[in-house]
């Protein structure tokens, strides 16, 4: 996994981060992990793609136990992807039934563009934090980028209603 800390001074409207602050952790289950490169591959033919990750949030600690792909009706342009809205819901309620995961954020490519949040992200995960009935305190977003040199880079991000943070990936090989 490769993180970029300096993306976040690339980022438009964004306040900069404290570096004082700690990188929050978001500790992602091998087996989500898997979905979201198995389904990543996909953005190979240049358009993005991604879908939803569920698990559980405190402030400091993010734990990804599930993802889900992009689903039948998603939508996928070079600079664009939105998730079939159906679908993501099947994969929820099923996280749910699971293990009481709930939806955290989101997995998306950026097959030509940098392993940062784009100003559209941004707009789309601040509206997703002002929704009272979505009830979001933060949301989580992970880019996952062009496979090169034999790795696919993937970067995490915290996003709250007032800063955009880098956060720092693990791997949960215990499920």
């Amino acid at each position: 996994m490769v993180i970029d800390p300096t993306a976040a001074r690339r980022l438009p409207d964004v306040r900069p981060i404290d570096q004082r602050l700690r990188e929050p952790a978001v500790i992602v289950h091998r087996s989500a992990l898997e979905l979201i490169m198995r389904e990543s591959v996909a953005s190979l033919d240049g358009t993005e793609t991604g879908g939803l990750v569920l698990g559980s949030t405190e402030f400091e600690r993010i734990e990804i136990r599930h993802a889900g792909g992009p689903g039948p009706r998603a939508r996928r342009t070079a600079s664009t992807f939105d998730r079939d809205l159906n679908h993501a819901q099947l994969i929820a309620a099923d996280a749910w039934e699971r293990d009481r995961s709930q939806w955290i954020g989101e997995w998306h490519t950026h097959p030509h563009g940098p392993l940062a949040p784009s100003g559209r992200d941004i707009t789309s995960y601040q509206a997703h934090l002002r929704d009272p009935d979505l009830g979001f305190q933060q949301f989580v977003c992970l880019i996952v980028g062009a496979p090169r040199d034999g790795t696919t880079p993937l970067t995490a991000w915290i996003v709250r209603p007032s800063s955009i943070q880098p956060a720092t990936l693990v791997l949960d090989e215990e499920e």
